[in-house]
């Protein structure tokens, strides 16, 4: 349970003490029995104590602390770093073919396929310049840059 608790503003902070350092955090709750969650699941967490849905909830809070023009690159970086994880990922260079071999995109014309091809080849020379290399690190915060 993290001991020292005080209010400062609007929100409830904690002292914590991580490997050998003391720091000072913000909660981000108003209530102080919710405050005390907070700060007890990063007490947790320092100690490698805690489940992953915890250890999710305290990466999200320390997230939400940086600055907002860092948070959506952060939350992207660190997600594509999760997904590369996965046992199956798409690279962006297979896709194309994937779908003109699959049975589930039906039977398009020549005409339809042609055009489908532009539009694939306009996207794979924008996913290059921006790095992308699977399917799946395509997001939102990329397109909009």
């Amino acid at each position: 349970m993290a001991k020292t608790m005080f209010k400062r503003g609007r929100f409830w902070h904690y002292r914590i003490f991580i490997n050998g350092k003391d720091q000072w955090r913000s909660t981000k709750q108003k209530i102080k029995t919710e405050a005390q969650a907070v700060a007890d699941a990063a007490e947790d967490a320092s100690k490698g104590r805690g489940d992953v849905e915890s250890f999710f909830a305290l990466l999200l809070e320390r997230i939400a602390a940086l600055p907002e023009t860092e948070q959506p690159e952060t939350r992207q970086r660190l997600a594509r770093r999760l997904m590369m994880l996965q046992a199956n990922v798409l690279p962006l260079a297979d896709a194309w073919q994937i779908w003109v071999d699959s049975p589930a995109k039906g039977n398009p014309g020549a005409d339809t396929v042609s055009v489908y091809a532009g539009y694939w080849d306009r996207f794979a020379g924008w996913a290059k310049e921006h790095t992308i290399n699977y399917v799946h690190e395509v997001s939102v915060v990329l397109a909009t840059r």
